[in-house]
């Protein structure tokens, strides 16, 4: 057996996905219909393209220079057309969204899609036959480490990256809290329990109000389709990006100081999801031309509770990429 905690964080979490895939099947034991059902109670807002066999569900409003938003784990764009953020975003630039793989609408047929490395080369392809060609990123949580990678090795291809309350750097033997979905080592018994009908609702209101805290849960909210998420495929899909993201983190961390695209770095002072002190601070840190701002009181979805200052900390990027 490996001593290496990143394969032993990996196991448990790989584990905990089997757990949960096994006691999803007990409360869905036809899981397709269920999902045809929840699905067509929330159709796709947007278009679809196929990138490697793969069929992906993306968004699009504005014009201008092409902004894309990558959405964290248990997300999917409805996360980013729900906030006030997208609308700023939209009036001045091309703002773009994607489901990525086994999220929303889009599809996860192979398990090779897992993880920030393996997601940022499939981002690439879907830009490239959208025509997007050198587009600022930006990347909430989980995505604020696919948005590095994809820095890393498209950095040709990338006009700047704007990492919001983002994960990137690994950690030993950790419960993440990502995007209101619990993970890896523990997420067998708490993706059951979020799982279960009899305790779904409250779990997930409990879940969704310690994303947010200490700030409220904004009423535009509420248009985000909580079923959508609670599908036992993309639970699945959650938990094999959770898995995967320690070990990819440690493989990207050796790389930030090699990043040449301009980069802006902003965080909650007050995230109780991301760790800023584990994350934000360490990455500045690491990339010495970046941009840095910590907001004082705010928690981890400041794209929906501040974005008026994710606005302007995109702008100082505009600004730094037209330089």
């Amino acid at each position: 057996m490996s001593d290496n905690p990143l394969d032993a964080w990996k196991l448990a979490a790989e584990e905990g996905a089997r757990k949960m895939a096994d006691f999803a099947r007990t409360f869905w034991p036809d899981e397709e219909l269920e999902a045809r059902r929840v699905e067509a109670a929330h159709p796709p807002v947007g278009r679809f393209i196929e990138v490697d066999g793969v069929k992906l569900h993306w968004i699009e409003t504005g014009a201008g220079r092409p902004v894309v938003f990558v959405h964290g784990a248990g997300g999917m764009v409805e996360d980013l057309l729900s906030s006030r953020f997208a609308p700023l975003v939209g009036a001045r630039h091309r703002l773009i969204a994607l489901d990525r793989p086994g999220y929303g609408h889009s599809e996860r047929p192979r398990a090779d899609l897992a993880g920030p490395e393996a997601q940022a080369r499939q981002l690439h392809q879907a830009l490239a036959q959208l025509g997007v060609e050198r587009p600022i990123l930006v990347g909430h949580s989980w995505g604020g480490a696919l948005v590095l990678a994809y820095a890393q090795e498209f950095p040709a291809d990338t006009a700047g990256v704007l990492v919001l309350a983002g994960w990137s750097h690994s950690a030993r033997a950790a419960t993440l809290w990502v995007a209101g979905l619990p993970a890896a080592p523990v997420i067998g018994s708490l993706m059951s329990r979020a799982l279960a009908p009899a305790l779904a609702g409250g779990l997930v209101r409990d879940i969704i109000v310690q994303l947010f805290a200490p700030e409220p849960v904004p009423a535009g909210f509420a248009d985000f389709p909580i079923d959508l998420a609670l599908r036992p495929s993309q639970l699945r899909a959650n938990a094999e990006d959770l898995a995967a993201l320690n070990a990819d983190v440690a493989r990207l961390r050796t790389r930030y100081r090699q990043i040449a695209v301009p980069v802006e770095i902003l965080t909650g002072g007050a995230d109780k999801i991301v760790d800023p002190a584990a994350h934000a601070f360490r990455l500045a840190r690491a990339i010495p031309h970046a941009g840095f701002q910590v907001l004082p009181g705010v928690g981890h979805m400041l794209h929906h509770t501040q974005p008026e200052a994710v606005y302007a900390a995109l702008e100082r990027l505009v600004k730094r990429v037209s330089a």
